[in-house]
């Protein structure tokens, strides 16, 4: 299915062996104990690595993989002028025309160089296990104090499957790619024009010259960063539902409710004293609960600032469905003094 993707898991956390696909709609159901919340952090971690900064959401792109995911490709001319030619028809050309050659192998050599994701995903398990030592995941009666993590993604609009072997010992992941054989993938018909708004907030005159032929006055430079961010882009896209935004719901996010609202007042009570020494009674939190924390100050923050209306659209279509057929009621938010929003639970006729 072109809307799964499968990770296979040995000795990892309480995990001897696993291999599960990964659908829309995918359930745990077991015992405690038994990995299913391993399995679970693990997902988020991957869609972290794979999605990438947030802030990129302002150019018009989903969450995405880091840039040092395409500071791989060459700076040759060659490369350079055959992208800047291929961009050059996509404003005339329907459908769009086949990648050049050189580009393609560009794409190709950017996925198999893999020290991105070892380096991204040893931050990012360590963050959201709470775990300064990787050697705290390996399965305790392991033979070899390794773990391994293998990510299969079927690639969109391509009949192959892309492999990632994460190999861990005590300090880092080790990775390697099983890589396909790439002719020439396909473009969304909508990347192009997205890539020139890109390069825009580069040079100006991108938007003058939206063909960027030759003599649009464009440098080089330029297409050097839009090429990079295509090559990325076309990574996500190709990648289908692993490329997509994830979010975790701690399973004591109902405590985490409860407090939200002490953690974020403490951390105010530090910001207003500036050059005094900062509270250490302060508890840490394991990624996921600080994310899902930060989510739920975002909310507020998002209705006070009136950002797009796109996304608050959409949410708000979900959380009505959420409310008629769920609920049987609506979640109010209101926003405090301090900044921070609060939470209140409103049954349908009161």
């Amino acid at each position: 299915m072109k809307d799964s993707y499968r990770i296979d898991v040995k000795d990892f956390g309480p995990i001897a062996r696993a291999s599960v696909d990964f659908r829309p709609l995918t359930v745990f159901v077991g015992p405690s104990n038994t990995g299913k919340s391993y399995l679970a952090v693990l997902l988020y971690a991957l869609h972290q690595c794979l999605c990438g900064p947030s802030e990129y959401r302002r150019l018009g792109f989903q969450r995405r993989i880091s840039p040092v995911f395409a500071l791989s490709i060459p700076d040759s001319p060659e490369l350079i002028n055959s992208f800047k030619g291929w961009f050059a028809k996509t404003s005339t050309s329907t459908p769009l025309p086949a990648l050049p050659g050189i580009v393609t192998e560009a794409f190709r050599s950017a996925m198999e160089k893999t020290d991105w994701l070892g380096d991204s995903i040893t931050t990012e398990i360590r963050r959201y296990f709470g775990v300064d030592g990787l050697d705290a995941l390996i399965r305790r009666h392991s033979s070899g104090k390794r773990g391994n993590v293998s990510l299969s993604l079927p690639l969109k609009n391509v009949s192959s499957t892309l492999r990632y072997e994460l190999e861990f010992n005590s300090r880092e992941f080790q990775t390697s790619a099983n890589i396909p054989s790439l002719k020439s993938p396909l473009v969304e018909p909508d990347l192009p024009r997205r890539i020139t708004n890109f390069m825009s907030h580069v040079d100006p005159r991108v938007i003058d010259n939206a063909n960027l032929s030759d003599d649009s006055g464009v440098s080089d430079m330029v297409f050097r960063v839009g090429l990079r961010e295509f090559i990325s882009s076309l990574f996500q896209h190709l990648i289908g539902p692993a490329g997509h935004s994830a979010f975790y719901l701690p399973a004591d996010r109902t405590g985490v409710m409860h407090s939200h609202q002490v953690v974020v007042s403490a951390l105010i009570q530090n910001a207003s004293t500036a050059g005094l020494q900062p509270s250490t009674n302060v508890p840490m939190l394991s990624g996921v609960l600080a994310d899902f924390l930060t989510l739920l100050i975002g909310i507020g923050s998002e209705k006070r600032a009136g950002r797009g209306p796109g996304p608050r659209r959409k949410s708000s279509e979900l959380s009505r469905g959420i409310e008629d057929n769920l609920l049987n009621g609506s979640v109010l938010l209101k926003s405090t003094d301090a900044g921070h929003p609060a939470f209140a639970y409103q049954p349908e006729g009161w």
